[in-house]
């Protein structure tokens, strides 16, 4: 039996020369899928963000996997494979909060996580039994999932991989589908698959993906394997972790950590009330960025724009705090009311939703009316934020406090300096 497994790409038709676009995230959930399936499976990965789908590549099965922004293009690719008799079966986030709606362009979709059932599935559809929906009872058991599956990328393309040590989180953001998709229970990998995965990585960086890696029991016991390792790798933690943990964080330096990225959101503690995100305090913010430093780490910091208590002038405020904390990367975005998230469901009720085009849901476009700013202003600010901050007088200031990732730093901020030039204005369509 063959199986085929796609990862769509909205940025299918953009030409892009950016190192933002040469280097890719792996598609960790196609990865665990293939990890999952037995031996007698003949799996093949497409990953659209690299290579052209072939519609006419043998198959018995086809699975896909899809964020919402890209569910448009995933139901495209969905339908040309039905049209010629395939099965599809869809999974991943959106799936899993709007099942419904992607049944229309599938097979099946399974819910949630695939440990537990996904062989389940294989085994119906050998049988031509393959039900509508599949769906865990329970969170599954995830100490056992099998290394990823890293073999099946194609070797030509550069891949900043993913690793994944635990699911869940214990908090309940508004803006975030994590709890209600994993639960607020954290469950953890085993560090024997753990180490063997991180052991079989080509030569360069990697990023832990967990929602928070450095809250992690086990988290010493896996930068302890890194230690021994040639590899430098990113990790994604949250501010109060990184001040509860300082002597966590001056280990994971010395374990090869170079950025830690955390969602600091905004600058305003109404609008982290009103995210449910009060665990974050502002008047820390600078605190928390000198710990990494101090211990040799840089720091990229999210943030998000268009929330409520937002107006015109959270613009130059951003900035403002940016360089006076001495920030080595930021990511800007538009705030997105994801569906199945609480801000979502909020915003419907107030009818403030303006459109259902998922391919807009994609943190460059305003897809809800805001409270305190226009559209315009929001999207125009945002691009503006982008070019103050990385503009190239700034870059050469920020590299030059840099203690040990230079060579990982420097090309970011120059690709990001490229991107607030040329992709945020495409993407607007200003």
């Amino acid at each position: 039996m063959k199986l085929l497994l796609i990862s769509p790409d909205r940025y299918k038709k953009v030409k892009s020369k950016t190192l933002l676009r040469k280097i890719h995230l792996s598609p960790l959930p196609l990865l665990t899928l293939a990890s999952l399936t037995p031996p007698e499976w003949e799996v093949k990965l497409k990953d659209e963000k690299v290579e052209e789908i072939d519609f006419d590549e043998e198959a018995d099965l086809v699975g896909i996997s899809a964020m919402t922004a890209d569910i448009v293009r995933a139901y495209e690719i969905a339908d040309k494979f039905r049209e010629r008799g395939t099965k599809v079966i869809f999974g991943g986030v959106h799936a899993t909060v709007l099942p419904e709606e992607s049944i229309k362009h599938a097979d099946s979709v399974l819910i949630g996580e695939a440990e537990g059932i996904w062989e389940k599935i294989l085994d119906d559809f050998k049988r031509g039994e393959i039900k509508k929906f599949y769906k865990n009872i329970s969170p599954p058991n995830i100490n056992s999932t099998p290394p990823y599956r890293i073999d099946l990328l194609n070797p030509q393309y550069r891949y900043l991989h993913l690793i994944q040590t635990s699911r869940g989180c214990p908090h309940n953001c508004a803006y975030c589908s994590v709890w209600r998709v994993y639960g607020r229970k954290v469950r953890y990998r085993s560090l024997e698959n753990i180490k063997k995965e991180i052991e079989n990585l080509p030569k360069g960086p990697f990023f832990f993906a967990d929602d928070n890696f450095l809250m992690n029991p086990h988290s010493k016991d896996v930068l302890e394997v890194c230690r021994d390792l040639p590899h430098h790798f990113f990790i994604q933690t949250d501010f109060t972790t990184i001040k509860r943990r300082r002597e966590l964080v001056k280990f994971a330096v010395k374990s090869g950590a170079r950025i830690f990225f955390v969602g600091l959101e905004s600058i305003s503690p109404r609008n982290l009330a009103e995210i449910n995100k009060s665990f974050n305090v502002v008047s820390q913010y600078g605190d928390m960025i000198k710990i990494v430093h101090d211990e040799g780490g840089t720091v990229m910091g999210s943030f998000m724009f268009g929330l409520d208590r937002d107006d015109e002038n959270i613009f130059p405020r951003t900035l403002e705090f940016c360089l006076k904390s001495k920030l080595d990367l930021a990511l800007f975005s538009i705030f997105t009311p994801f569906p199945g998230t609480v801000i979502f469901e909020k915003m419907e009720r107030e009818r403030r939703i303006l459109t259902y085009d998922w391919a807009k849901y994609d943190a460059i476009h305003a897809v809800f009316k805001p409270m305190n700013i226009s559209i315009e202003k929001l999207e125009k600010g945002v691009t503006w934020l982008y070019r103050k901050f990385y503009s190239i007088s700034h870059v050469i200031k920020r590299i030059g406090s840099i203690k040990k990732s230079v060579l990982l730093v420097l090309p970011m901020n120059l690709s990001f300096s490229i991107f607030a030039r040329h992709r945020v204005k495409e993407e607007v369509g200003k």
